[in-house]
């Protein structure tokens, strides 16, 4: 195999790269059952502060397309592998690893890191991937009967003393989970969680289509849990779930998610989504074993 160089796509082959992307991104959206998004991936194309579109090529032969955009977030520099294609004749000869190197080598000097998203549902992505680091996972269930509570677990409302200390928790460790799994620096983290979770519950507990509550056991709060309805059509979303200290272990957190689902299923909501990041494997393993399945991943790798 020669070594794989690069030279910047014609207009002819950026508009045949284009039509291959949207029929992949549909084909994506198909399989893992969740909305066509390729009006926002063009957008965010366009608003990058740079992007290029390169042909890959072995020799003089053209074996595929690699898409990386630059753009400015909490105040930092973000490159992102946006598209990875090798055409089906030159695949299993090693070009996609050699285009991952193409886009560390591009990224150096422009973001410490290289995000990119993976289909959890294509083998061929998993295996290019497997050795990028999983920042998060995107996972969904499709909800059926109403589910009960486990025995002596009863769910209410967060009430207004709860919230603030809640809040405050809550920032801290989503800023963390970005920080642990090397997405973000600790005060690019802390912007984002603020920003993000401000703009999410602007009037706190009251904010329309969020349901905010505390998990009680014993008598005593022993876990929260924040559902957001509306996020997708017939779909709601588990923005944080947090089991107390000292209360881990015991089924809480399944609790937690069997009073999201009836949640869910009384807004409406026939599927329920969440975010797991890639650091926490215990609740990666309470949510699978809970019969959610991932639809959408972001892989980061360090420049």
């Amino acid at each position: 195999m020669s070594e794989l160089t690069t030279r910047p796509a014609d207009a002819q082959e950026t508009e045949t790269w284009r039509e291959l992307w949207m029929d992949r991104l549909t084909g994506y959206a198909a399989r893992t059952r969740r909305p066509v998004r390729t009006e926002q991936a063009a957008k965010r194309r366009e608003k990058a502060d740079e992007a290029v579109l390169l042909r890959l090529l072995d020799g003089e032969t053209p074996v595929g397309y690699l898409s990386l955009i630059r753009f400015t977030e909490d105040g930092g520099q973000v490159v992102i592998l946006e598209d990875l294609q090798i055409e089906e004749p030159y695949r299993r000869r090693g070009h996609g690893r050699a285009a991952l190197g193409i886009a560390r080598e591009w990224a150096r000097g422009r973001s410490p890191r290289v995000s990119l998203g993976a289909d959890p549902t294509d083998p061929a992505q998993q295996a290019l991937f497997r050795d990028v680091p999983l920042g998060s996972q995107n996972m969904h269930k499709d909800l059926g009967d109403r589910p009960s509570l486990p025995a002596g677990v009863t769910v209410r409302r967060m009430s207004a003393d709860e919230f603030g200390p809640w809040w405050t928790e809550q920032l801290a460790g989503y800023a963390e989970s970005f920080v642990l799994n090397g997405l973000l620096t600790e005060e690019q983290a802390r912007e984002r969680a603020e920003r993000q979770s401000g703009e999410l519950l602007p009037s706190g507990l009251d904010t329309p289509g969020h349901d905010i509550y505390t998990i009680v056991a014993e008598d005593k709060p022993v876990a929260s849990i924040w559902v957001c309805h509306e996020v997708e059509p017939d779909t709601s979303f588990v923005f944080d779930v947090v089991v107390e200290d000292g209360h881990r272990g015991k089924g809480y957190g399944r609790a937690a998610m069997l009073a999201a689902e009836q949640s869910a299923l009384d807004a409406g909501s026939h599927v329920l989504g969440l975010n797991v990041f890639g650091h926490n494997e215990v609740a990666l393993r309470l949510y699978t074993s809970l019969g959610y399945r991932p639809t959408s991943q972001m892989r980061t790798m360090t420049v």
